[in-house]
C-alpha cells in the first residue's frame, strides 16, 4: 500500500501495513453497520418525508457537525487544514459523482424492484476492486477476486433479482453504480494525499449544493414527533462517513468491499427484527456466503502477512 509511513511503520513496515489494513477493514465493518442503521431509519422516515429531503438533511448534518467540531477543537485553522488540498478538482469531481449518482438512484428507485436495484448497485464496488489494480497499483490476486465474487454471488442469491425489473430506469442505476465505483477509486487515491476528514467533507458539501434547490422547492417541515429520529439518522450518517473515510485511508479497496456487502446482511437482520419474522432461506444462504467471503478475505490477508514476514526473516 502506498500510504505515507509513520515512524512506527518505518521500523516494521510489513507488520504495520497489514495491521493498518486490517484496522481499516474493522472501521469499514462498523461504518457499514451504521450505514445500515441509517437505511432502516430512512425507510421509516420516508413514510412521511421525501428521500431527497432526508438525504439532504443527513448530508447537512454531517457537514455541520464536521465544521463545528473542527472549529471547536482547532479554531478556524482546523477547517483550513481540511479545505487545503492540492487535488481540489479531484475532490469536487468525486463529490459531484456521489451527488449525481445519488440523484439517479432517487429517479430510478421507484421503478426498479429493490432486489434488482441492489444487484446492480453493488456492481460498483466490484468495478472499483477490478480497476484498483490498474490505476492504484494495489495487489489484487485472482484468488481475492474469486472470494469477492463469492460474496457478490451470496448477495444475488439473497436478493433473487428478476428479469421483469430490468427496465430503462435500470440504466440510471448502472450509471450510479459506475459513479460510486469511480468515487471509491478516487477516495482511495486521495487518501494517500489528504486527510480522512477531507474525504468526508467534499462529498457531503457537493451533495448539499446539488440538492438544496430541489429540496427547498418541495420542502416539508419536520414534525416535532419525528425530529428525534431524523436527528438520530443524521448522527448515524455522520459516524458512518467518519469511519469509512478513515477505512479508505488505511485499507485497500478489496478489503473494504466485503464489509460493504455486509450492509445488506445487517439490513436484512433489522428488517427481520422489525417485522418479527425469520429471514427467507435464500437470504440466509446468501448471508452465509457473504460472511464467508469476509472471513476468506481476512484469512488471505493474514496469510500474506505471514508469508512476507517469513521472507523478511530469511
Amino acid at each position: 500500500m502506498s500510504i505515507p509511513a509513520t515512524s512506527i511503520e518505518k521500523a516494521n513496515p510489513v507488520l504495520n501495513s497489514h495491521q493498518l489494513a486490517l484496522r481499516g477493514m474493522l472501521l469499514a465493518f462498523f461504518g457499514y453497520i451504521f450505514f445500515s442503521c441509517q437505511d432502516v431509519l430512512m425507510a421509516i422516515n420516508t413514510q412521511f418525508y421525501s428521500a431527497l429531503q432526508l438525504t439532504w438533511i443527513n448530508c447537512l448534518t454531517v457537514l455541520t457537525t464536521l465544521v463545528v467540531v473542527l472549529i471547536a477543537r482547532k479554531g478556524w485553522r482546523g477547517l483550513k487544514v481540511v479545505l487545503h488540498t492540492d487535488h481540489l478538482k479531484t475532490h469536487l469531481l468525486r463529490g459531484a459523482m456521489v451527488a449525481i449518482g445519488t440523484g439517479l438512484v432517487f429517479i430510478a428507485i421507484r421503478d426498479v424492484p429493490l432486489p434488482n436495484f441492489y444487484a446492480i448497485i453493488f456492481i460498483g464496488p466490484i468495478l472499483a476492486v477490478s480497476l484498483s489494480s490498474v490505476f492504484l497499483k494495489e495487489h489484487v490476486t485472482f484468488l481475492k477476486i474469486v472470494v469477492l465474487l463469492i460474496g457478490f454471488a451470496g448477495l444475488l442469491i439473497s436478493l433473487n433479482p428478476g428479469s421483469e425489473g430490468f427496465n430503462m430506469h435500470s440504466i440510471y442505476v448502472v450509471i450510479a453504480a459506475c459513479f460510486f465505483g469511480s468515487s471509491a477509486l478516487m477516495g482511495r487515491f486521495l487518501s494517500r494525499k489528504d486527510t480522512a476528514l477531507s474525504l468526508m467533507f467534499y462529498p457531503v458539501l457537493m451533495a448539499v449544493i446539488f440538492f438544496t434547490v430541489p429540496v427547498i422547492i418541495g420542502f416539508k417541515s419536520i414534525a416535532l414527533v419525528h425530529l428525534p429520529q431524523v436527528m438520530i439518522t443524521g448522527g448515524f450518517t455522520t459516524i458512518a462517513f467518519f469511519l469509512t473515510s478513515h477505512a479508505y485511508k488505511m485499507a485497500p479497496i478489496y478489503l473494504i468491499v466485503p464489509c460493504q456487502f455486509l450492509q445488506f446482511f445487517w439490513g436484512s437482520i433489522a428488517h427481520a427484527v422489525m417485522n418479527n419474522a425469520l429471514p427467507e432461506r435464500s437470504v440466509a444462504i446468501g448471508a452465509m456466503l457473504i460472511i464467508l467471503s469476509n472471513l476468506f478475505i481476512i484469512g488471505l490477508q493474514l496469510r500474506q502477512k505471514h508469508n512476507e514476514q517469513k521472507q523478511e526473516a530469511l
